[in-house]
């Protein structure tokens, strides 16, 4: 996409976000996302939370799949 993309470690996470609200802000559909410093960085807090803490993941992922399984019934 850009120069700052190929080589950021949370690229895989983030996918480039929007590329239109990129492109609306910036008139350049490559460019890194407008907010990508705060969403990067809030990748990155967020990783090490669930690094720090991995029951806090098992726990949200149970209520997901209990949440999930409730709404198919329905």
């Amino acid at each position: 996409m850009n120069d700052e993309c190929p080589s950021c470690e949370v690229k895989y996470f983030c996918g480039g976000f929007c590329r239109g609200e990129t492109y609306a802000n910036t008139g350049d559909l490559n460019s890194p996302y407008v907010r990508c410093k705060e969403y990067k960085e809030g990748i990155l807090e967020a990783m090490w939370e669930l690094s720090a803490n991995p029951d806090l993941y098992e726990e949200k992922a149970r209520e997901f799949l209990e949440n999930s399984k409730n709404n198919e019934n329905k």
